[in-house]
């Protein structure tokens, strides 16, 4: 029983992963490089 409730741990994890944390992942350094745009080139806002 203890290797069933393992592998269904495993695979919540894994789906878990794969639908939040890397969109996340992807929308803060998204945010981080456009920050970094602006400011780089010497605008301090998008208007």
């Amino acid at each position: 029983m203890n290797t069933v409730l393992a592998e269904l741990g495993r695979r919540y994890m894994e789906r878990w992963v794969a639908l939040l944390v890397l969109p996340g992942l992807l929308y803060v350094a998204g945010a981080a490089v456009a920050s970094g745009w602006g400011t780089r080139t010497g605008r301090t806002s998008a208007v």
